[in-house]
């Protein structure tokens, strides 16, 4: 004997009203998990652009030394 054929799940009825009030709950969840995400991701990259920034300063400020160290010599 073979196994019966398991249809797929079909989409719920999206009639039923507390079934739609866990949806929209739940796409609430994950917009406000998303926002926070993208806050994040932007407080992150001003804070490695303010980093790249200070780290070129210092790169040209160690290289003007070193010119005037060399012209000293």
């Amino acid at each position: 004997m073979s196994d019966p054929v398991v249809e797929p799940k079909k989409f719920e009825n999206m009639n039923d009203a507390e079934k739609i009030a866990e949806l929209q709950g739940q796409v609430r969840y994950a917009q406000t998990i998303i926002k926070n995400l993208q806050t994040r991701v932007n407080d992150y990259t001003g804070v490695a652009v303010q980093l790249e920034a200070k780290l070129q300063i210092a790169l040209e400020d160690r290289d003007a030394i070193a010119a005037q160290l060399n012209v000293k010599k």
